[in-house]
């Protein structure tokens, strides 16, 4: 092609830098593959039969709230064609493609991380028969993290005098639904994803660690985190007794940790600690 030196030559060479950047078929491929993971409900495990490759490429390019369905549907004992021949060294870098992603969409989302070493994939290196469940720490910090931000949103409106309505009820901000993935469009269901209730119900299972303001400690947010596995629990400025029920109910069997700050507790406070347990 001949560019010339003109103007004709300067839009040219404009036209091919812009073809240059143009997305790729195989990119839109992939784009048009999350979007049906972000908004569809059909299954989804099906997808899996796709070439590997496309699979690895897929899953980085994954929004938090798409990566979650798509790990989620991933069929029990997993393997197609492809995977059969490649054998366990193919599922060891599937697990490790899930766990990358986690910790790069934490990273991104999260500022001041916490460095760690992911714990073992117990799928990668034991055999389970019947389950590919694995503990992926990633994936519980940044949906731990996740819930903490909801939560503070929730303290602050739950501290307002004209509040008067449930904890599950408040409205969480577009700011938190878009960095998640949400988008703002036909099946975009607000009243369903905008809700605590909703959060707490979907990603409360991965809830390890939680801190609570007064404000949170009652009943009803022990029936928010009903699934949870809470290994430790930091408390502050409790100063009710409704407030130390609400915390008591909140105690189970994996708490190993319980803190309380900037709490005066009475001998009361603690007797009724102890019977409000669920331990």
């Amino acid at each position: 092609m001949d560019c010339g030196v003109g103007s004709s030559g300067r839009f040219n060479l404009y036209s091919a830098a812009k073809l240059r950047e143009a997305p790729s078929l195989y990119s839109l491929c992939l784009d048009s593959v999350k979007d049906m993971i972000l908004f569809g409900d059909d299954d989804l495990s099906c997808l899996y039969q796709l070439l590997t490759d496309i699979i690895d490429c897929l899953i980085p390019r994954l929004p938090a709230i798409a990566l979650q369905k798509f790990q989620d549907a991933l069929p029990v004992n997993h393997e197609n064609e492809y995977e059969v021949a490649a054998g366990s060294q193919r599922k060891r870098k599937r697990c490790e493609n899930f766990e990358t992603a986690w910790m790069t969409l934490y990273k991104s989302r999260f500022s001041g991380f916490r460095l760690i070493k992911p714990m073992d994939c117990s799928y990668c290196h034991t055999k389970r028969v019947g389950t590919h469940d694995f503990r992926n720490e990633w994936q519980e910090l940044y949906w731990n993290s996740h819930i903490q931000k909801c939560l503070s949103v929730a303290a602050e409106k739950a501290v307002l005098p004209y509040f008067k309505g449930c904890l599950g009820e408040i409205k969480i901000p577009d700011s938190i639904l878009l960095s998640m993935g949400y988008k703002q469009c036909g099946s975009y269901l607000e009243a369903e994803y905008s809700k605590l209730a909703y959060h707490c119900q979907h990603f409360g299972l991965y809830v390890r660690r939680l801190t609570l303001q007064n404000v949170l400690s009652q009943t009803e947010t022990c029936h928010l985190f009903r699934n949870s596995k809470l290994e430790a629990l930091v408390v502050q400025w409790i100063k009710s007794k409704e407030q130390v029920e609400g915390v008591g109910k909140l105690l189970s069997e994996t708490l190993a940790s319980l803190r309380f700050n900037h709490c005066k507790l009475s001998s009361e406070f603690v007797t009724t600690l102890e019977g409000s347990s669920n331990t």
